[in-house]
């Protein structure tokens, strides 16, 4: 084997607190434990991508382990100051335009929706990237867009609010989504939001809750 072709790994075991790095090994050099699992790149060979492997799976280039996962999340924010910015004008155009930010991160809107003050997003997870990361993809993006096409005084809040979302629950959400300028007929967006905080048990500081 030669020394360009050597994978350098880190076996991990499971631990009570979740995984744990053990030790490092070089493939074909050392025996590892059975039963562990390996996070490899391959040595000398920049631009191969890293992953997770089973003991005694093929360490080749770009083989990983599969990732099986359906993780849906309902992300909520608000306008600065909840000012009514969104405009029914190009309201549309903005739902589309956070659907292409969806499609470009790698996260791909479901439904989006919401009125004058605030959005709802529903989207499917993206295993590489954190909650915060897609949040602040969209709110950037879209801000961006917004301001070179209608009003440079737009602003979202800096907070947002993310649950989760089973499939059992996904029906209900899609046609709450779909009914928001109906539903805030009667309800502000700030009773919106508690109402979702407390059914999922989110606490919260009502002082702080909308900036």
């Amino acid at each position: 084997m030669s020394r360009a072709s050597l994978f350098v790994c880190s076996y991990v075991r499971q631990g009570p607190e979740g995984r744990h790095i053990v030790s490092s090994v070089r493939k074909g050099r050392e025996q590892a434990p059975p039963e562990t699992l390996f996070f490899c790149f391959e040595g000398r060979r920049p631009g191969t991508h890293p992953g997770w492997y089973h003991h005694g799976q093929n360490f080749q280039k770009g083989v990983h382990m599969p990732a099986f996962r359906n993780v849906r999340l309902h992300l909520i924010w608000s306008t600065h100051r909840r000012e009514p910015f969104i405009q029914s004008s190009w309201q549309e155009a903005l739902w589309a335009y956070l659907h292409g930010i969806g499609e470009n991160i790698g996260v791909p809107v479901i439904n989006v929706g919401g009125a004058a003050d605030h959005v709802h997003l529903y989207v499917a997870m993206n295993a590489t990237k954190s909650v915060a990361d897609i949040v602040n993809a969209f709110k950037a993006n879209s801000s961006r867009w917004v301001h070179e096409n209608h009003d440079p005084a737009f602003a979202w809040q800096t907070k947002y609010a993310a649950f989760s979302v089973s499939r059992s629950a996904e029906a209900t959400l899609l046609a709450y989504i779909a009914n928001q300028q109906e539903h805030h007929r009667h309800k502000s967006f700030a009773e919106e939001l508690r109402e979702f905080l407390e059914r999922h048990g989110v606490a919260y500081d009502p002082m702080y809750l909308l900036e």
